[in-house]
């Protein structure tokens, strides 16, 4: 059964739904959806990035986007 967010992310397009898949492993390298490289995340583990206050490795298991600079790329600067 799928869960609410793999409905939604089968909604978009095949970079976002691959940047999804890839965040879902644990110790395993992302998918960034801006620039399409595969990196690993600065935190190895989903659960320690949370407790984090680094945002930008929070972003990356969350939307899997590698850096502040694909993040003003792909989604624009903060305001």
């Amino acid at each position: 059964m799928n869960k609410p967010i793999d409905n939604i992310i089968q909604a978009f397009g095949p970079d976002i739904q691959r940047a999804h898949v890839s965040t879902k492993l644990q110790g395993g390298n992302n998918f960034c959806p801006s620039c399409k490289q595969s990196y690993a995340p600065t935190y190895a583990s989903k659960v320690v990035a949370m407790n984090t206050d680094d945002l930008s490795a929070r972003e990356q298991w969350i939307t899997g986007i590698c850096s502040d600079a694909c993040w003003n790329e792909f989604v624009g600067p903060a305001e």
